[in-house]
């Protein structure tokens, strides 16, 4: 049976690597990722992608409803400090309550 892997963030950096080790290692993945700091063109190809922020109710709604998963790695994040400082409120909101959004 072919394992499945949802991957939040994973069209940045890190979660773009995460991402092809998981292929290489021939689990099924989908990444969920809001491109605000991500990039579509990292996400290799034959990857289910969902446009979405792990905060928001419709694109969450759209990954689980194409069945489970049996792992989940959370890698949605603001990277820098002063992003933290400017969206204190948003960045909670991919954080911890994005972590809370995406557990069942």
């Amino acid at each position: 049976m072919t394992r499945r892997v949802l991957v939040t963030g994973g069209a940045g950096y890190i979660g773009s690597v995460v991402v092809e080790q998981l292929m290489a290692a021939g689990v099924g993945v989908v990444v969920l990722d809001d491109l605000s700091r991500g990039h579509r063109g990292a996400i290799p190809p034959g990857v289910e992608f969902v446009h979405g922020g792990v905060g928001e109710a419709e694109p969450l709604r759209r990954v689980f409803a194409a069945g489970p998963f049996d792992a989940v790695v959370h890698l949605a994040a603001f990277a820098l400090v002063a992003e933290l400082d400017q969206a204190a409120g948003a960045s909670a909101g991919t954080g911890s309550s994005g972590r809370t959004s995406i557990a069942p």
